[in-house]
């Protein structure tokens, strides 16, 4: 045998390759574990600036809209008060176009018309009227229902007489 480099024999050579490729084989299994993977830390880093930069665009975009909201709240509250000052001065108006003075002026300027003069009625019953009146009411109280009819006939009568002109021939 020669002795040099290799001392070992061709059955110690095949052992010791076998045993590497074993224990190769047994570092690998105790290195991967079942189905869990290694996260790369570039890729970690990677991930969480992206989340930060998405969560960061979300609080931005809220923001923005806050403010829009706000603008038009402000801009809808200055319509509604300008809304309610027309609808008082209309309110107003109304009650002002309503009022009887108001009326009353438009009649006379816009259409002419004047206060009515004022005419006073005096009806006068003569005396021969006036008895028969009372003998009515005497012939009422003893007569009943026929007296009643005869005096609501003779008041009537003397209503429409004093009601009507008095021609000149009588």
């Amino acid at each position: 045998m020669k002795r040099g480099l290799n001392t070992m024999t061709l059955a110690q050579a095949k052992v010791r390759v076998i045993e590497s490729q074993t224990a190769g084989r047994a570092v690998q299994q105790e290195a991967k574990p079942a189905g869990r993977r290694r996260l790369d830390p570039a890729v970690a880093v990677s991930l969480i600036a992206v989340l930060v930069f998405a969560l960061g665009m979300g609080y931005v975009a809220q923001r923005a809209r806050l403010a829009a909201l706000a603008y038009q709240l402000h801009a809808a509250e200055r319509r509604l008060a300008e809304v309610e000052r027309i609808d008082t001065y209309l309110s107003v108006e109304i009650e002002r176009a309503r009022s009887l003075e108001r009326i009353e002026q438009e009649a006379r300027y816009r259409l002419g018309m004047v206060a009515p003069a004022a005419t006073a009625w005096v009806v006068l019953r003569p005396a021969a009227e006036a008895r028969a009146a009372e003998a009515n009411t005497d012939a009422r109280r003893n007569s009943g229902l026929v007296a009643a009819l005869s005096d609501w006939f003779n008041r009537v009568r003397s209503e429409i007489r004093a009601a009507l002109p008095r021609s000149p021939a009588r």
